[in-house]
């Protein structure tokens, strides 16, 4: 049976005897055929191709099917074609961002589209009982890999897996996969051989036939002069023979190419019309060789391409409905009346079944994207090179990132060749400006990972089980959730399911500021208050690098903590995981902070002893060893059974991801395979610290899911956030103990009872947590005493973009002398960072830095060092110096 299922065994007998009785596959007797599809890829056929080219099956489609011109796909061929087989943007975590979609990776096994969540096309029609086939070019792995499309829900799979790049290899000879063994085929034309199996396969009565042709893709060549017309023979005849014929450029060689698959597209057509298949005809990105766009740029000569549908109950006619890529998914499996569940099923999919029948379809933005490599990892944006665009009806907004942060936006309707960007000659118009900023906010979505408005551009509506909306009787419950040296490259780069389903279903908020390290993070959280408050202890409390026994804790007055204030007006308090605001000797010193509960370890795993699953618990000031218990599933369980108890602010501060590194267990990790497709066993051997991290956040993501379930089902506002940057070993890259963004800027969500979802870019800072949940739990503060510095953000959560604070506060210490609240004995950084310009004072060094974070997002530039500065940034220099003088 080589590597077929039982599925598969029960399908084709199924079959067998159904062909016996005259009933389809399927199907009851009596019963109406179910809906069978064919998908046909055209390998770089957009429109400039199909203008020069003489195609006359595919221009009676326009005719006798349903014409999309306006279908959205990526610039280049692997990202189409993971959209369309996941239903899924690029940016998705389950595609593995640019190595694996433009294979510019040393690292061959980057190229395998390996999904952890997503489930493929494939694999949801063969899961609902359905035969599949993959025919033709696959390009979603290595070559050497070729049951990767088996792995991936293909039942059989028949093609050249890459593009024909290889020495010898040409469209008459080329390495051929048949039921995973390979064999060379020579003097055999390919798009002909791909077009036979095609048909083969639907004489089969496959539900599912997926043929992705080469054509029109390099190597350009002329093709088999019977596939030509008459009258291109004749043009062909007039050039010289076949010596001349070599001398054609690809825009030459490319409409002869699509002329001989448009010859073999009629015989497939007329094989797919008699056995009643609904057909898919597309693109998959621009076209080759053509001046002025085309494949691999974001005009849209490079993003839209043709789409073509015909079939049983399909209205003939153009649609200019905006369709994109992913929405095949979601219109395949309506088609077959297959269920699918919408966050693991083509998640960002939208089925345009409706405009089959010659109804609206509802999209109102496609995304596409590229990428391409600098890093050695495909996740960390922050070192990656990309560029996005957000197409509409009218507008379309493309975001550079290859040469900084580049915004782009033009007007299709007014100038439709895109000869004119509106931001960059400044002509935005109040409809434009409208559009920018609706589309910006979208596309940003989309980069912290909610997909839900660009699939539809309405808001999911709230399900029967949704937590209680604001204004109902449920009295106001929070979760705090603090992950260690977490920023917002650990995110990118890490596989983050749960933080991503929370992106998109809650209010992500980009720009919470706050201190450089661990422990000053903490104490702006517990009391709302800047480090350099006199009652905050200065340095030596919160680097841990004064010697004496009581410098470190963090004191219990005049300041009221954050704990202390809830825990007075009634209600209850618990404290979990790592505490770092005292010594480790100091166990009761959670509690003395207004924890009602605390269940932990003080500090970090520091001794040679301590590992993430040998660590000196402390329960409400006892310490104990604990030993075999995974130090993050710990603490979830210990949250999780506050959250039931209905506690009614519970905080959690993990320990991960921050050393001693490792990995964790396989339990909490999604599944690697070999090329074989094995499962992996991974290994700390060869892994840096780096890696290790990321699989250590992983295993904390997955802990993450039962919690934020147990939360959201009691409706508890949660809020999860990072406590500084991540660590890095690469220094000069910013992250951990930097004022850098990377350092002193990490990712927030929340959500909860009337939280609007969305990406919000309000400045905060990690004191706003007071003011905000004192304003959630409706209690009145003291400023001089409760939370200090603090703002409330509550105001945001309605969907309100901008925040009440226009600058934070950042520092850290260095304790030179005895005595940490004399500030001449103190070495000290601190900044200031505004909504677009950072002040960063270096005591020690003596200087200072002004960067415009919008013009230099890298923070490259000391403004200071060129004077005098522009009259915007001299404004700003002089305010936020006067700022960090009155702290």
């Amino acid at each position: 049976m080589g590597h077929h299922s039982l599925r598969s065994l029960l399908t084709i007998l199924v079959g067998a005897v159904c062909a016996l009785l005259g009933t389809p596959a399927g199907a009851q007797a009596g019963e109406e055929s179910p809906t069978r599809v064919l998908l046909v890829d055209l390998d770089d056929v957009g429109h400039l191709l199909m203008d020069a080219a003489r195609t006359p099956n595919l221009d009676a489609l326009a005719e006798t099917g349903r014409y999309f011109p306006t279908f959205v796909a990526s610039p280049s061929c692997s990202p189409s074609r993971a959209m369309l087989l996941m239903g899924a943007q690029t940016s998705h975590p389950d595609i593995l961002l640019g190595r694996v979609l433009l294979e510019e990776s040393k690292e061959r096994t980057a190229y395998q589209l390996e999904p952890p969540t997503l489930t493929s096309l494939s694999s949801l029609v063969l899961g609902a009982g359905g035969s599949t086939a993959k025919i033709g070019k696959w390009h979603l792995g290595m070559p050497e890999e070729p049951e990767h499309p088996i792995r991936l829900g293909f039942e059989t799979y028949a093609g050249v897996m890459g593009n024909l790049n290889e020495d010898g290899v040409s469209y008459h000879r080329f390495p051929k996969i048949i039921e995973g063994a390979m064999e060379l085929v020579e003097g055999r034309y390919l798009t002909t051989d791909e077009t036979d199996d095609g048909i083969a396969a639907l004489e089969r009565g496959t539900d599912l036939v997926s043929l992705s042709y080469h054509a029109c893709h390099g190597p350009w060549a002329v093709p088999p002069l019977e596939l030509l017309s008459p009258e291109t023979r004749a043009e062909l005849v007039a050039l010289g023979g076949p010596d001349e014929w070599l001398k054609l450029e690809p825009a030459a060689l490319a409409p002869l190419m699509l002329e001989a698959l448009d010859r073999e597209l009629g015989r497939l057509f007329a094989q797919a019309r008699g056995k009643g298949y609904t057909v898919f005809v597309f693109g998959d990105n621009g076209s080759s060789g053509f001046v002025g766009g085309g494949k691999k740029s974001f005009a849209d000569s490079g993003v839209v391409a043709p789409l073509w549908v015909f079939g049983p109950g399909v209205e003939p006619g153009t649609d200019p409905a905006l369709v994109s890529i992913c929405d095949v998914y979601a219109t395949v499996a309506e088609l077959m009346g297959i269920e699918r569940q919408p966050e693991t099923q083509g998640p960002q999919s939208l089925s345009f079944v409706p405009a089959l029948r010659g109804e609206p379809h509802t999209r109102r933005f496609a995304v596409a994207e590229i990428f391409g490599r600098i890093g050695d990892s495909p996740r960390e944006r922050k070192r990656m090179r990309w560029t996005r665009m957000l197409r509409g009806e009218r507008f379309k907004l493309v975001w550079n990132r290859k040469d900084g942060e580049d915004w782009s936006l033009f007007d299709l309707v007014a100038d439709p060749d895109e000869d004119h960007d509106l931001i960059a000659e400044g002509e935005l118009g109040d409809e434009a400006q409208l559009a920018y900023d609706e589309m910006r906010a979208v596309m940003e979505a989309e980069v912290a990972g909610s997909g839900r408005e660009v699939v539809s551009g309405q808001r999911a509506e709230a399900s029967e089980d949704a937590p209680a909306e604001a204004g109902d009787d449920r009295p106001t419950k929070v979760l705090l959730i603090d992950l260690d040296d977490v920023g917002h490259g650990m995110i990118a780069e890490a596989r983050t399911p749960t933080l991503d389903g929370l992106a998109a279903r809650g209010r992500f908020y980009t720009t919470l500021v706050t201190a450089p390290t661990c422990s000053p993070s903490r104490a702006m959280l517990q009391t709302g208050a800047w480090c350099s408050d006199p009652n905050v202890l200065l340095g030596r409390v919160l680097r841990n690098k004064y010697k004496g026994s009581q410098a470190y804790e963090l004191p219990t007055k005049p300041l009221q903590t954050l704990a202390s204030f809830v825990a007075a007006s009634g209600r209850s308090t618990a404290k979990v995981g790592k505490w770092h605001l005292s010594q480790a000797s100091a166990t009761a010193h959670p509690n003395e902070c207004g924890w009602q509960s605390y269940r932990g370890v003080i500090s970090n795993l520091i001794v040679a002893s301590d590992t993430y699953e040998s660590y000196p618990k402390v329960v409400d000031g006892k310490e104990q060893r604990l030993e075999g218990r995974y130090i993050t599933s710990d603490e979830t369980d210990d949250a999780i059974a506050a959250v039931e108890q209905g506690v009614d602010l519970v905080s959690v501060s993990y320990h991960a991801p921050h050393k001693p590194w490792h990995v964790p267990p396989a339990e909490l990790l999604a599944p690697r395979f070999d090329g074989e497709g094995k499962p992996l066993e991974i290994s700390a051997e060869g892994l840096s610290n780096e890696e290790m991290t990321l699989l250590m956040l992983e295993a904390c993501d997955h802990e993450l899911g039962r919690l934020l379930e147990a939360a959201e089902a009691r409706g508890y506002t949660v809020f999860v956030f990072g406590d500084n940057g991540g660590q890095n070993s690469r220094e000069e890259e910013g992250g951990k103990g930097t004022f850098l963004e990377s350092g002193i800027v990490v990712p927030m969500w929340a959500v909860g009872p009337g939280i609007e979802p969305g990406v919000d870019r309000s400045l905060l800072s990690m004191v706003d947590f007071y003011a905000t949940i004192a304003e959630l739990f409706g209690l009145e503060r003291d400023p001089k005493t409760q939370g200090p510095d603090s703002f409330s953000f509550a105001r945001t959560f309605g969907g309100e973009m901008i925040g009440p604070r226009y600058w934070a506060y950042s520092e850290t210490f260095d304790v030179l002398g005895e005595d940490p609240r004399k500030r001449i004995s103190i070495q000290w950084q601190r900044a200031v960072r505004g909504r677009r310009y950072k002040l960063f004072q270096n005591r020690g060094a003596g200087f200072f830095t002004l960067v415009d974070l919008e013009e230099d997002p890298e923070e490259k530039v000391n403004l200071l060092d060129k004077l005098p500065l522009s009259g915007e940034a001299d404004e700003a220099h002089k305010a936020l110096l006067q700022i960090l003088y009155s702290i």
